[in-house]
């Protein structure tokens, strides 16, 4: 299930891999917030709702964290540095 996104391409760029997963988790958080705030309503068991934050903030923390790494890899790709130097 790919909920409207869609798969790269075969011989993709990473970044284009990295960008499909990102776009799935984004579109799965369209699913989870509305479920977990249904779940607050709903009156749902305290461990329960705290299993839940903490599963939507990885999500949202992952999907900040891909989001990054495609920006360095496309920024990398650009100057054609696979390597930046720190300096």
């Amino acid at each position: 299930m790919t909920l409207g996104v869609r798969p790269p391409r075969r011989g993709a760029s990473r970044a284009d891999g990295l960008r499909f997963i990102r776009d799935l988790q984004v579109r799965s958080l369209l699913f989870c917030l509305p479920a977990f705030v249904l779940a607050i309503v709903a009156g749902a068991p305290g461990w329960a709702l705290v299993l839940g934050a903490v599963a939507l903030a990885a999500l949202v923390l992952d999907s900040v964290l891909l989001t990054r790494r495609i920006a360095r890899i496309r920024r990398e790709s650009r100057t054609g540095d696979s390597s930046p130097s720190k300096t």
